[in-house]
């Protein structure tokens, strides 16, 4: 039987596709900005199945393994980013690639400040990034 693509593969353009492969072979991650060393985002590459002391553990690209709260492990699958908190070495929120990208153009600041208040959401997608913008702005 012959196994299907992920879902992500199917939503996302060709370059993006790429972009995110290479990100997985180089162990890349992203700084949340350049003046907090504290948060990053790194991609997801297995689901959190297995129990930890804070929830359960989930695998990066960058950082190994991660611990992540129960709320934000019901969003945790292979190819989606991860936000980390660096410091308490714990994933805090779960994003899709597009969601991401659109993050990284114009939403940076945004998202870092959420993450300082404890106010993100465990999980972001492009809809849920556009309430997000509604009630910041």
């Amino acid at each position: 039987m012959a196994r299907t693509a992920p879902s992500i593969f199917k939503k996302i353009p060709e370059q993006e596709r790429s972009a995110l492969l290479e990100a997985i072979k180089g162990r890349k991650y992203w700084k949340v900005s350049e003046d907090n060393r504290n948060y990053a985002y790194t991609v997801a590459l297995s689901r959190a199945r297995i129990a930890s002391p804070a929830g359960y553990y989930v695998m990066t690209s960058a950082f190994g393994r991660i611990q992540v709260p129960l709320e934000v492990s019901k969003y945790c699958r292979r190819y989606r980013v991860l936000l980390v908190d660096l410091k308490n070495r714990l994933g805090i929120c779960v994003l899709t690639w597009m969601a991401f990208e659109r993050i990284m153009r114009t939403h940076s600041r945004l998202v870092e400040w959420m993450a300082v208040d404890g106010m993100l959401p465990a999980y972001i997608n492009s809809q849920t990034l556009r309430m997000l913008e509604r009630e910041a702005f």
